[in-house]
């Protein structure tokens, strides 16, 4: 994106870029999510095509690079998320739980990852990993949990095994008695 502003620019063209996070059924519908980023005058000036592709559309920054920032964050939470549910059916169809009730029961506690979204993002914003739910030590015997139940099943552990790799990284560094969003530390090696 910021090559193709810089491009844009030699030629003294305006540029705005765009990142796009919905399946192509959703386009033009009013929960299409579409990121934007670069000039606000020239995203103004797109308005009536910005609407016509999507209903969330909104301007992240007028550095062109921006929007691609966001989606690929959210693009970590989304395949983070699918992961997740992947290796949870896996652990459920190997121990002959019905997928139908995993799936039920995990939308069930959708709101529960709502919650740890906001809360997380809060902590680290604030650079304040205080917490009153569940710290890091506690996540940790259950993420033990979940490696020991996927390896009695004869399940690829790689996936869990990563998991633990951070979590055992911030417990070294002191940080068990610290809400679980301290590991974005891990992230930005700091």
């Amino acid at each position: 994106a910021r090559e193709a502003s810089a491009w844009a620019s030699t030629f003294n063209a305006s540029y705005i870029d765009g990142a796009i996070l919905a399946f192509p059924d959703a386009i033009g519908k009013e929960d299409c999510v579409i990121l934007y980023a670069g000039d606000a005058n020239v995203f103004e000036f797109c308005q009536p095509i910005v609407q016509a592709l999507g209903g969330i559309s909104p301007l992240v920054g007028d550095d062109a690079g921006s929007a691609a920032a966001l989606d690929n964050g959210l693009l970590s939470i989304y395949f983070s998320f699918l992961f997740g549910v992947v290796h949870g059916a896996a652990i459920c169809d190997a121990e002959n739980v019905p997928l139908s009730l995993f799936k039920e029961m995990g939308t069930a506690i959708l709101s529960v990852m709502t919650g740890v979204l906001t809360r997380s993002v809060d902590m680290i914003a604030a650079n304040n990993y205080e917490s009153e739910h569940s710290t890091l030590v506690t996540s940790a015997s259950a993420i033990n949990q979940v490696a020991a139940v996927a390896s009695g099943a004869n399940l690829d552990t790689r996936f869990i095994e990563t998991m633990q790799a951070y979590v055992a990284q911030a417990l070294d560094a002191g940080h068990g008695s610290v809400n679980n969003a301290i590991l974005f530390k891990q992230f930005r090696k700091q």
